[in-house]
């Protein structure tokens, strides 16, 4: 009887362990096949599509009034691996600078536009273009940094990054604060009514196709 009883016991350890064997084995199956498939993943190169690409912007005077208009986007790339951004950069033309307010005379949004390129604003005579160049994309928010007047402004936008049928697409509403420029117009006016606010709101999408 102790025999058996023996014998039993040392074919039901060997189960157990033959079994732990198996289920080890299978999860480092699992996580072999997640590394592969990462390691397989290509990076993939895109480029913007300048006329399927916006950026509308949206900017506030006083506490009541604000102005809207476009700008539109020179060139981009955009590189990415499976779902992560390797890399990716945009230049912003801003001679293209355009108020498109409802109903305003065309007369008044030639001047606004001129004043957006005055040396006290944008400066666009010495800074004609803005460069943003794309950082992490996590958890739906894209780190960028704009290098705007000679000087670079972090932000982390809220943006959705698609692929389809070779197209990859960037689009989400935003805002950027500009306080750091010092820009003239930005600062505290005498008259609170005519104070620009440094954040402005931004609408993009940029169509980007692989290259």
């Amino acid at each position: 009887m102790k025999k058996n009883a023996f014998f039993a016991f040392c074919a039901a350890a060997f189960l157990v362990a033959s079994c732990a064997g198996e289920e080890t084995t299978e999860t480092t199956d699992e996580s072999g096949e997640q590394q592969e498939q990462e390691m397989a993943a290509e990076s993939v190169s895109y480029g913007l599509d300048v006329d399927k690409s916006t950026l509308k912007w949206k900017g506030f005077e006083g506490e009541d009034e604000f102005h809207v208009g476009t700008i539109k986007f020179s060139e981009g790339s955009l590189t990415m691996k499976g779902d992560a951004v390797e890399s990716g950069s945009f230049v912003v033309d801003m001679t293209s600078i355009e108020v498109t307010d409802e109903g305003m005379p065309d007369k008044y949004k030639a001047k606004l536009q001129g004043h957006l390129g005055a040396e006290d604003v944008w400066n666009i005579a010495e800074f004609a273009s803005t460069s943003v160049t794309l950082g992490e994309y996590k958890d739906g928010e894209l780190s960028i940094t704009l290098n705007v007047l000679g000087q670079e402004v972090p932000a982390t936008v809220p943006v959705s990054i698609t692929v389809e049928n070779q197209v990859a697409k960037i689009q989400g509403d935003f805002t950027v604060d500009f306080t750091s420029l010092n820009v003239p117009l930005f600062e505290p006016q005498e008259e609170e009514d005519e104070s620009i606010s440094p954040v402005i709101e931004f609408s993009l999408l940029a169509a980007l196709a692989e290259k």
